[in-house]
């Protein structure tokens, strides 16, 4: 389960090390800990599902309050999966 305490100061343990030819901005899409693959309870499910709802009415506010959804001001880049988006119509 996901700590709420924000506050809490943090030690730094490294669990795992793979090696991987991502570059830095793209490495999170490679990454799942094996401690990350065991079945979710009820509970920790229903909490992340939560989460999860809650962003994404997070996100729609905040593409519905952006007056030109075709404006970018980001330089084109690929990765492996391909253009990354550049306005709010290409992300959303």
């Amino acid at each position: 389960m996901v700590s709420s305490d924000v506050d809490a100061i943090a030690e730094i343990i490294i669990v795992q090390e793979a090696a991987c030819e991502l570059e830095v901005w793209d490495a999170d899409s490679d990454v799942l800990f094996e401690t990350e693959k065991s079945p979710l309870t009820l509970a920790e499910y229903q909490y992340f599902k939560t989460i999860a709802l809650k962003s994404a009415a997070d996100f729609l506010a905040l593409y519905k309050s952006i007056p030109d959804k075709n404006c970018s001001i980001k330089t084109a880049r690929r990765t492996f999966y391909g253009q990354v988006p550049c306005t709010a119509e290409e992300m959303y």
